[in-house]
């Protein structure tokens, strides 16, 4: 059984079952994230001139919907079929989703260059494409400290401080959902070329709740608001940065793509990694206040995009 100490922190004794359990939890969801990157793509080039940010931001609401809930059944199916359980639920879901995709309709074939010319030339339009690397710096910097608390706080919840279940854990990422609403109303403003103002505020409304949650841990309130507040400017911060980051060369906007999401969820699995060493080693408070740190990093890249 793990053990922590007045600070929080994790001894090492039931680290590893515990962080299976979570990524049980986390894991799905991060899955399902890691698809919704082909769609808003997809859909985005077949967008009316001008309404790419409220086309972004609808299909982003939609997908992060069923984020929300693989994060909360993974959370509560996991007392009843343990993470192996989950994982293989998991498996056979993605397989359904297979299915499902195949079945969309093609969109319309175009002439492109070949597949090893078009993975050549991914470095040269990240190093020609400033905004493209504000934008996705940006908001790989978010994710990370988004991932950062999502890891720690099941760790923190699940052990002496609120002795929670694990299902108890993945309830909490319930609170997503607001999120989703969040991010519908932001459309339009992306569309007016509020981009700047959005990623800011985004940025800096994460580092606030990531201080409100890490200061008022000790409260299942301040973890609510704090994760509220977390979900929603994660989800405005990604859909402003993606909107920016596909409208600096629209012929290439697959491979703008691309590159976004690969630096999105690099720096997403380093967050994760990162957050549950932080945990161990230096307890919630400061794992918290480290993720703020890096959301106001984020917030201060913006300003300069």
């Amino acid at each position: 059984m793990a053990r922590h100490g007045p600070t929080g922190r994790a001894d090492d004794g039931g680290r590893v079952d515990r962080l299976l359990r979570l990524r049980s939890g986390v894991g799905p969801a991060g899955r399902h994230e890691c698809a919704r990157s082909d769609p808003v793509a997809g859909r985005g080039s077949l967008a009316a001139p001008g309404t790419t940010g409220r086309t972004t931001a609808r299909i982003t609401a939609g997908l992060f919907g069923g984020i929300v809930g693989a994060r909360v059944l993974a959370g509560a199916l996991d007392g009843v079929l343990g993470w192996r359980g989950v994982y293989a639920l998991s498996a056979l879901l993605t397989v359904v989703v297979h299915w499902m995709l195949r079945r969309l309709p093609e969109p319309p074939i175009r002439r492109e260059p070949g597949y090893r010319t078009l993975l050549a030339s991914l470095v040269p339009l990240m190093r020609d494409e400033r905004g493209l690397r504000r934008a996705a710096g940006t908001a790989a910097t978010g994710f990370a400290a988004f991932n950062i608390f999502w890891t720690a706080v099941t760790l923190y919840v699940t052990g002496p401080a609120h002795h929670w279940t694990t299902t108890g854990a993945g309830l909490l990422g319930l609170v997503g959902i607001v999120g989703t609403g969040t991010v519908l109303s932001v459309g339009r403003h992306l569309d007016q070329g509020r981009h700047r103002m959005l990623a800011v505020g985004a940025s800096a409304t994460m580092a606030l709740s990531l201080v409100i949650a890490g200061l008022g841990g000790a409260s299942v309130i301040a973890l609510v608001l704090g994760a509220i507040l977390l979900d929603s400017g994660a989800l405005v911060s990604n859909v402003a940065n993606q909107t920016h980051a596909l409208r600096q060369k629209p012929e290439a906007r697959a491979r703008l793509n691309t590159l976004y999401m690969t630096t999105y969820f690099v720096a997403g699995s380093v967050g994760s990694a990162v957050g549950a060493l932080l945990f161990e080693q230096v307890g919630w408070l400061t794992t918290s206040l480290v993720a703020a740190a890096l959301a106001t990093l984020g917030a201060i890249r913006a300003l300069k995009a």
